[in-house]
Order: structure tokens, then sequence, then C-alpha cells
């Protein structure tokens, strides 16, 4: 969909405004292919955690998503705020969902979120960095994080690339065309 905009920004997970938490404390980054190696911090540090990748989130919003939807821009995030309430021990996290949907819901919220799902053991087979009961929780947990508000759509990946980038694509377009057209004043041109 990239002819569709002026520019295309990716991140990972968060928008990265703030630094890395360990690296304000001198540590080196983690390894990422393990994500559930590591132990959960308590549940002081979670708390204080949460809140810096809140406001990380906040700030980037502000300062970065939104002039740049202003100007015909796409953000593709990967993960995401909400993954912090679906896999919280993936960022050595320990805290409630319900703290997650409630900070979230602080948040301007996306304009689509698309969810990837298929069975866990074909999962497993591509990414085999989680057991597949726990990408099976995940993939629940999905189900029920999102507040009802926010525009979603669970992509069944077990198909063809084609076809799954077409359903996405489909999907993005629908909702830039739904954008444009609430713009538009009423009478004829409406």
């Amino acid at each position: 969909v990239a002819p569709a905009f002026k520019r295309v920004a990716r991140s990972h997970w968060r928008p990265g405004i703030l630094p890395r938490p360990g690296a304000v404390l001198g540590k080196p980054a983690a390894d990422h292919t393990r994500p559930h190696a590591r132990r959960a911090v308590g549940p002081g540090p979670s708390f204080v955690l949460l809140a810096y990748y809140w406001l990380d989130f906040l700030l980037g919003a502000a300062l970065r998503d939104q002039p740049s939807k202003i100007r015909a821009g796409l953000i593709v995030r990967e993960r995401g705020w909400w993954d912090l309430g679906v896999d919280a021990h993936r960022y050595r996290l320990r805290v409630s969902p319900r703290l997650v949907r409630a900070l979230g819901a602080l948040l301007p919220k996306p304009d689509l979120v698309v969810v990837l799902e298929a069975d866990p053991d074909i999962l497993r087979s591509r990414k085999d960095e989680l057991a597949v009961e726990e990408m099976a929780r995940q993939l629940v947990a999905w189900r029920g994080i999102l507040p009802a508000k926010v525009k979603r759509m669970h992509v069944d990946v077990s198909r063809s690339l084609d076809e799954v980038l077409a359903e996405i694509r489909g999907a993005i377009l629908e909702q830039l065309e739904s954008r444009a057209v609430s713009r538009l004043p009423g009478g004829w041109v409406g």
C-alpha cells in the first residue's frame, strides 16, 4: 500500500522516543530470540517500566505518529502497546492486562490493528521462540485485550502470503476510504 501514502514509517513494538530503559542504566540489549528466557522484574519496577513505556507511546503519538498521519503517512508498528497485555513476560513485566487496558485507553487509538493468527503448530514451525501452549494462550489473549472501539482484523496466516497481503491491503485501503468519506460534506458531493 506504500503508493497510497507519502511516507511509511515502521517500528518494532514502541515508538522509541525514549531510550531503551536498560541503555539508561548502561546495560546491554537482551537476546530477543529468546523472549521468555529472562525473569520478570518485581511489581514495583514493573509498574515504573510500564509507566515509562506508556510515556514513550504517548510522546510517540504526539511527536511522530500524528504529524506523519497528517502528512498522509502510514505508521506500521509491530506488536504495539497491546502486546504488553498479551505477553508481559516478553518485556520482563508483572502487570495486569487490566492495567494495560486502562492505560491504553488514555493513548490515541490506532486506526487498525492487524492480528496475525494460525494454528499454534504452524506458527511454531515458522518461529520457534515460544512453546506451542504459549502461542495458543496468546492467540486467545489477543481476542480479549483490545478495547471495543479499536478497529481490528484477525488474519489467518496459514494461507498463502499473497492471500494474506491482499486481505490486509484491502483492509488498509478500506480504512483510508472510510476516513476520506467521513470528511466529505453532506449533499450531492457526499
